[in-house]
């Protein structure tokens, strides 16, 4: 079965969303545990597009004790 061109907007839809959500609860725990995320830290997990790297990014927000802690393994 062929996909249509509406099967391949609802999957870009859909991955957007679970990226969009992936990167939100990142910067939420941040600001939680660590206090405002400041602009740098923001803007390299909004452009991260990648389930691997947000899960890792998941992981050490949920472990730093610091934002320079968070920001030293974001690269």
């Amino acid at each position: 079965m062929a996909l249509t061109s509406i099967d391949i907007i609802k999957a870009e839809s859909e991955l957007k969303g679970k990226l969009k959500g992936s990167q939100n609860n990142i910067m939420t725990i941040l600001a939680v545990r660590l206090g405002p995320v400041p602009n740098p830290v923001k803007e390299k997990v909004l452009r991260c597009l990648d389930f691997n790297l947000l899960e890792t990014m998941l992981v050490k927000s949920l472990e730093a004790k610091t934002m320079e802690e968070f920001n030293s393994h974001l690269g």
